[in-house]
C-alpha cells in the first residue's frame, strides 16, 4: 500500500522513480544502499512541498552535494531550502549553491542555516533589497565583511541598509576595503575601527 502510495505520488508529479533515480545519480554518484536511502527522503520531502519530484529530487542531490548531510538533517534542510526558493523566487539549486558560499566564508554552521535564511528574508523585505541583489552582494563584498569579523547577517543587513538609503555599494565596497586593510595593517581590529 505505501509502496503504491509513493508510485501515485511520482505519477502525478509527472516523473517516474528510474528519472527520480537518475537525477540522484547524477547529482550524488550514490549507488546501493546510499542511492536507496537518497530516494526514501526525497520520497519524504516530496510529501511536505509543493515542488515536482524533480525539482526535490535535484535539491536533495544538491544539499548532499553541498552540505555532506544525511538522513533528517538532509530532509530538514531540502525542505528549508525549498521554502527560501519559493518564497524569494529563485531556482533552489541556484540558492543552494550560493549560500552554501556565503555560509562558509562566513563560518556559519549548517545548524544555524534556518535562521541565516531567515534573517535575509527578514533584511529583504524589509529594505526592499531583491534576493538576488542582496546575495550578489554577499558574493562581491563578503570577503572583505568576513575578514572584518562581520557575521553574515550584519553584512546583509548593512547592504539592505545602504541600498535603502540610496548608497552605492559597489562605490563604498572598495573604500571599505581599503579602510579595513589599513586598519589591520596598523595593527587596529577593523570591525571596531568600523563601528
Amino acid at each position: 500500500g505505501a509502496a503504491a502510495g509513493i508510485g501515485a505520488a511520482f505519477v502525478k508529479s509527472g516523473l517516474d522513480f528510474e528519472a527520480m533515480e537518475g537525477i540522484l545519480i547524477k547529482g550524488t554518484g550514490a549507488t546501493g544502499d546510499a542511492l536507496q536511502d537518497l530516494k526514501d527522503q526525497a520520497t519524504d520531502v516530496l510529501k511536505t512541498v509543493p515542488e515536482s519530484a524533480e525539482v526535490v529530487a535535484g535539491a536533495i542531490a544538491d544539499v548532499n552535494t553541498f552540505f555532506g548531510t544525511t538522513g533528517d538533517q538532509l530532509e530538514d534542510t531540502t525542505g528549508l531550502f525549498l521554502d527560501f526558493a519559493r518564497v524569494t523566487d529563485m531556482d533552489v539549486g541556484d540558492a543552494i549553491s550560493r549560500l552554501d558560499a556565503q555560509m562558509t566564508q562566513f563560518n556559519v554552521p549548517l545548524e544555524e542555516s534556518d535562521e541565516l535564511l531567515g534573517d535575509l528574508l527578514r533584511i529583504s523585505q524589509a529594505t526592499g533589497e531583491p534576493m538576488d541583489t542582496l546575495l550578489g552582494q554577499m558574493e562581491k563584498f563578503g570577503p572583505i565583511f568576513a575578514t572584518a569579523n562581520f557575521e553574515a547577517e550584519e553584512a546583509a543587513a548593512m547592504w539592505g541598509m545602504f541600498a535603502q538609503s540610496g548608497v552605492d555599494i559597489v562605490a563604498v565596497g572598495p573604500k571599505l576595503e581599503k579602510f579595513f586593510g589599513d586598519v589591520a595593517e596598523a595593527g587596529g581590529d577593523p570591525r571596531q575601527a568600523f563601528e
